[in-house]
């Protein structure tokens, strides 16, 4: 059973009224500050996934030691994972260990059920790796894993909301809405073609009238050539991007890419310049976006 696997979050998040998500006038504390610890889906010298929200969320952790300063590891208060895959969760175990008797309340570690449970079972296991979810012990864990559901609101941290939309990938994954104010970014992490994601975005949209998506953080791994392999791994081509671009109701946002197989990243890069119609940038580790 899965209450036998994850300990119960510290702090209820649930039940965010929905209309009341997205309120609020712009001021400079709105602003959204977005870092790229890593962005690649190789290791070629290159980074794994991980960005920075405002210095305390990450949107998974595939890097994350490798980019941060102990004392900027430790004002991290949360973590959403999108999947189980290891280049999202590599620097993981040890950011544990870095932080470990050093923060004063525990990590959320914020994934779908599945997610965590094979996180607990397979990694943070007491084999692998040490069980941080129970050390220094059970009642004040370094990492306290906290289960999300496709479409209910969550709060990452004080001012900064997010919503789980399922993706289509090759196991349970869910990209994020997260929302600071009126300002929100969308973020897939992996997938590959999914008609269910946008259906779902669009249905949060219209119930929240005020919602301003400002940014996209959509994955592109593979080069044209490989579409069928793309395909079969939940993955995007340049192609595929543009296929899923039509399917996203919102224009004049900024689309960030990332994922892109390092091996492939000047087919990639070309193929991507030649879509039309939306501002698209491929992300490189240590760039910093911010939106208000």
């Amino acid at each position: 059973m899965i209450d036998t696997l994850l300990i119960e979050c510290p702090v209820h998040v649930q039940g965010i009224r929905q209309k009341r998500l997205f309120k609020g006038t712009s001021n400079r504390y709105d602003v959204m500050k977005i870092q790229v610890l890593g962005c690649f889906g190789g290791d070629l010298k290159s980074r794994f996934p991980a960005f920075l929200i405002d210095e305390k969320v990450l949107l998974d952790a595939g890097t994350i030691g490798g980019a941060l300063s102990l004392e900027n590891q430790l004002k991290i208060q949360s973590i959403l994972i999108s999947h189980h895959h290891i280049d999202h969760l590599i620097g993981l175990p040890f950011f544990v260990e870095t932080i470990y008797n050093k923060n004063h309340s525990p990590i959320r570690l914020f994934g779908l059920s599945e997610v965590l449970r094979c996180l607990r079972t397979h990694l943070l296991n007491d084999v692998l790796w040490p069980d941080f979810t129970r050390l220094p012990n059970s009642e004040h864990p370094t990492v306290a894993c906290c289960p999300v559901e496709d479409g209910k609101y969550y709060e990452a941290a004080p001012g900064i909301r997010f919503i789980p939309i399922m993706t289509c990938h090759t196991g349970p994954a869910c990209g994020y809405l997260i929302a600071k104010k009126h300002s929100a970014l969308v973020y897939t992490g992996d997938t590959g073609p999914c008609d269910t994601f946008w259906e779902s975005l669009a249905r949060i949209t219209e119930e929240n009238p005020n919602i301003q998506i400002k940014g996209l953080l959509i994955e592109c791994s593979f080069p044209n050539h490989l579409e069928s392999f793309a395909i079969k791994t939940g993955h995007l081509t340049p192609a595929l991007l543009e296929n899923e671009l039509a399917k996203f109701n919102h224009k004049n946002v900024q689309i960030m890419v990332f994922h892109m197989k390092p091996q492939y990243i000047g087919e990639i890069e070309m193929e991507i310049r030649k879509i039309s119609d939306y501002s698209i940038e491929l992300m490189k580790p240590d760039q910093e976006y911010f939106f208000d």
